[in-house]
């Protein structure tokens, strides 16, 4: 069952979000179509979209979204996501989509990401990513020819004075075990929504300062926004079906950065010098007077180019075709 909500629409959405939330539970809904349906207003997704936990389709394009909420890892089975043309940056997308680990589309276009977040990598069953039409990607993708190694880690900044301030307050004001139970669980990379033990209410604390805290890529540390960090920049070539796409991941040391980008760095070299045997084959092989055909076993679905890797019985047969040369 599919559900759509108009523009008009929306701010009873959030005035009735008790009567709301009632029907969603109610019915079997698997597809939420809620494209333009915030655009314009300044209130945050309403938490009842997220209490369908069936839903299987989620887009949200279109609505000015700054923020998307830690609670998307309530939906299980949701495998497509679309937040294109949003107001999206790395830091507002939360780790806890990796809890939505039946994604198979995700779309990220038009948004600001520097680049794609690297946490996206371990959505294992995604099949379609679009990135493309983000702040500064394309500055990001030439780092990919010019950078080498060390330059692909940076000190991280952060200029989002409205945050800081409020990750600040946090910290000032909050200083009770209510905030460090959060800092916590946080650091724990789980989701929490699927602990009994946790209470609703501190569920719903970590929920509202999740937005606060940058998530370690190497280890199980949470620092607020404000605190010193580093940034690295990695890349893969191909990623599904897509050339040179870089990912960006937040540390918290300068060891975790170097945990994230020296096996990122050798599994590039190793997968260019691949790309570099096949392409010098091809050659030869024109060179003969033929042309390299590929021919795969239909059921394997491997796409590492080297031999070594496949089980008996799916090597690549390489076959010369007569090349008719004007």
């Amino acid at each position: 069952m599919a559900f759509s909500v108009s523009k008009s629409l929306s701010l009873n959405i959030v005035q009735y979000s008790n009567i709301f939330t009632s029907y969603l539970k109610s019915e079997a809904i698997t597809t939420l179509d809620l494209d333009s349906s915030f655009n314009g207003h300044s209130f945050k997704l309403p938490k009842c979209i997220f209490n369908v936990r069936n839903a299987k389709t989620l887009s949200l394009r279109n609505n000015q979204l700054s923020v998307l909420p830690p609670e998307i890892a309530k939906l299980q089975h949701l495998k497509v996501l679309r937040l294109s043309n949003n107001k999206l940056r790395n830091d507002s997308i939360p780790y806890t989509l990796t809890h939505c680990q039946e994604i198979t589309t995700l779309l990220l276009d038009n948004n600001a990401l520097d680049a794609v977040p690297g946490f996206v990598l371990e959505l294992k069953k995604l099949e379609t990513l679009h990135r493309h039409g983000n702040q500064n990607y394309f500055r990001t993708t030439f780092m990919w020819y010019v950078c080498e190694g060390r330059e692909r880690i940076r000190t991280a900044s952060f200029s989002d004075v409205d945050t800081a301030s409020a990750a600040l307050e946090c910290v000032t004001n909050v200083q009770s075990l209510m905030f460090w139970a959060a800092k916590s669980i946080i650091s724990r990379k789980c989701n929490y929504f699927l602990l009994s033990s946790i209470p609703e209410s501190v569920k719903d604390y970590i929920s509202e300062v999740y937005s606060l805290f940058n998530v370690c890529a190497a280890c199980n540390t949470a620092e607020l926004l404000y605190s010193t960090g580093y940034i690295v920049f990695t890349f893969k070539n191909p990623y599904i079906n897509n050339t040179c796409v870089p990912f960006l991941h937040w540390t918290c040391s300068k060891e975790c950065a170097l945990a994230i980008e020296l096996p990122a760095r050798m599994q590039q070299i190793k997968t260019a010098q691949k790309q570099v045997k096949a392409y010098e084959s091809y050659v030869r092989a024109c060179a003969l007077g033929g042309q390299p055909i590929i021919e795969e076993d239909p059921v394997s679905t491997e796409t590492d180019l080297s031999d070594e890797s496949r089980p008996a019985g799916r090597r690549r047969r390489w076959k010369l075709r007569r090349c008719n040369i004007m």
